[in-house]
């Protein structure tokens, strides 16, 4: 149940861009008079605000993990009366207040701002919807046991780190991002959510039957890019989000070009040079 006040669900709906590692327990978990599917999206895979005041209950991203599309939450909020964000893509790459976006349940990953591998945590509005489970034994499944304190204690260090010096690595990202995709346009690459607000840390971006290609030899010149978020790595067919966005073909038609903040503008040109010469 969400709440010890109100443990039932009466209408539920998901974001069709919504990370599987969130969108799949749900989908298990809850009965298909619970759970009414996938929220409408538009063509750059914002939800559509119009197609939740059905919903009681809403599963979103805050940042999209392949494209890096901003959901306006706090829009989505004052449509539907609880919020579950998945804001693992969010902090250290864009602003981030859980307070004034208004979210019920937030989720957050450490490992995207340089925490600790297998350390998240979560913000809860109100401490109710806690519910205990079990004893904490490792052998009742609530947690693995004994906590990794120095993990924990790293994951914390890396989180007031990537804030401290957030302005510094988003500007970097802003001036990456607008040459690099000036000049992937230039030479016919589509870039994928070119219009919707987009974390300057991500280009997904496509090039059919060619992408793969390219990918492989930036990576003989020592440039690393992926053909989409690194969980979907082993899959050759397109991503549900894709799907959803309504492109045809396979993940090899694309590739995701993402930074922590690094390079700048004289990189991205960089990049584009070495590109050439693929």
């Amino acid at each position: 149940g969400m709440s010890k006040k109100d443990n039932t669900f009466h209408s539920i709906l998901c974001s069709p861009l919504e990370h599987p590692a969130i969108r799949e327990p749900f989908q298990k978990q809850l009965n298909i008079n619970e759970f009414n599917g996938f929220c409408d999206v538009d063509k750059n895979g914002i939800i559509k605000l119009e197609s939740l005041p059905k919903s009681d209950y809403l599963i979103t991203h805050h940042v999209q993990s392949e494209i890096g599309l901003i959901q306006p939450i706090k829009e989505i909020k004052e449509r539907v009366k609880f919020l579950f964000c998945d804001m693992s893509q969010s902090l250290g790459k864009i602003p981030v207040n859980v307070t004034q976006l208004d979210v019920d349940i937030a989720v957050f990953g450490a490992h995207k701002f340089g925490g600790w591998g297998g350390v998240g945590f979560m913000y809860l509005k109100d401490p109710q919807y806690w519910i205990p489970f079990g004893t904490g034994s490792r052998y009742f499944t609530d947690r693995t046991g004994t906590p990794d304190v120095a993990s924990i204690a790293a994951t914390a260090e890396a989180l007031k780190e990537s804030i401290d010096n957030f302005k510094e690595r988003d500007n970097n990202c802003k001036e990456f991002k607008e040459i690099l995709e000036l000049g992937l346009k230039e030479r016919n690459w589509e870039i994928i959510g070119e219009n919707a607000p987009r974390s300057n840390n991500t280009t997904f971006c496509r090039l059919p039957s060619q992408a793969v290609i390219k990918l492989m030899a930036l990576s003989d010149k020592g440039i690393y890019c992926g053909l989409g978020s690194a969980c979907g790595s082993h899959s050759s067919g397109l991503s549900p989000s894709l799907k959803s966005l309504g492109f045809e073909g396979v993940a090899h038609d694309f590739m995701r070009i993402s930074q922590w903040g690094n390079y700048n503008g004289k990189d991205a040109k960089y990049f584009l040079e070495i590109l050439d010469k693929c």
